[in-house]
C-alpha cells in the first residue's frame, strides 16, 4: 500500500513555540513516517483558494479542507494527516495497520459532551448544518473513497469554495462535510489523538498515548516545556 503522512505547518514563524515545532513535533512525525514506510510531506504554503484569507488560522483551516482534493491528485492509497502540534512517540505502531484500522477508510477521533454540543451550535448558526457529531481534525486517516466523497460534497454544496467564517474551526466545517457527504467514520481511539493534559499523556516513559496533541494556547506552553526538556531547544 502506498501511503503518505501530511503535516500542516502554516502559521506565523514568530510564534514562541516555533522552535518546538521545528525540533520536537515535526521531526517526530518525519521519523514516524520513515518507520512505517510512508512518504512525508510538510505543507508550508496554503492552497491558492486560501491565499486571500486574512488570518493564518483561516488559511490553515482552508488548506486542511482542500487537502482531500490535493490527496486525490496523487497516487497514494491512504494518508495520515497531522497538525504540527502533534508529537509522535517512538513506540507508535503503524496506524494504517493497527487493530481494525486496515478495514476502514476514514478514521478520526470523535468529540464528545459539551464540546461537541458547542460545535453543533456553531455549525447550525454558521452553516445551517444539521450535523450532530463532530471530530478533532488534528489527526485523521483517510483513503481515496472517503476523500472523494468529502471533496464532492464541497463541490456540490459550495461549487468548490466552502465558507470560511473567522470564528469557525476545522472541526465544525469537516464535521459538516462528513455529515453532508454521508461518509462513514471509524472512531479513532484517544491513544492516537490524546490531549496533552490527560493524565499520563506527557509521561516520557510508560505514557499510554502514541500521539500527543498539544492543542490550544495552554497546550502550546506545555509543548515548549516538553521540547526544552527533551532537546534543550531555545524558544
Amino acid at each position: 500500500m502506498k501511503k503518505v503522512v501530511y503535516q500542516l505547518d502554516i502559521g506565523d514563524a514568530r510564534h514562541r513555540w516555533r522552535g518546538a515545532y521545528d525540533e520536537y513535533t515535526i521531526p517526530s512525525a518525519k521519523k514516524y513516517a520513515k518507520k512505517i514506510g510512508a512518504d512525508f510531506i510538510t505543507i508550508k504554503e496554503p492552497v491558492d483558494e486560501a491565499k486571500s484569507l486574512r488570518s493564518a488560522y483561516q488559511r490553515s483551516i482552508a488548506t486542511k479542507v482542500y487537502l482531500f482534493r490535493e490527496f486525490l491528485k496523487t497516487d497514494y492509497e491512504k494518508m495520515l494527516f497531522l497538525d504540527c502540534d502533534v508529537f509522535v512517540r517512538d513506540n507508535a505502531p503503524d496506524i494504517f495497520e493497527y487493530d481494525q484500522h486496515k478495514y476502514h477508510d476514514l478514521l478520526i477521533h470523535r468529540i464528545s459532551g459539551g464540546a461537541n454540543r458547542h460545535h453543533a451550535e456553531m455549525a447550525k448558526d454558521g452553516l445551517n448544518s444539521e450535523a450532530v457529531q463532530f471530530y478533532n481534525t488534528g489527526v485523521f486517516v483517510t483513503g481515496r473513497y472517503s476523500a472523494e466523497r468529502i471533496h464532492q460534497s464541497i463541490v456540490e454544496l459550495y461549487q468548490g469554495k466552502p465558507p470560511m467564517p473567522p470564528k469557525h474551526s476545522s472541526q465544525v466545517l469537516v464535521g459538516h462535510l462528513i455529515y453532508e457527504s454521508e461518509t462513514r467514520v471509524y472512531p479513532l481511539d484517544k491513544i492516537w489523538n490524546c490531549s496533552w493534559n490527560r493524565s499520563g499523556a506527557r509521561r516520557r516513559r510508560g505514557g499510554f498515548a502514541f500521539f500527543v496533541h498539544y492543542m490550544g494556547p495552554k497546550g502550546k506552553k506545555a509543548l515548549v516545556e516538553d521540547a526544552r526538556k527533551m532537546g534543550g531547544i531555545t524558544c
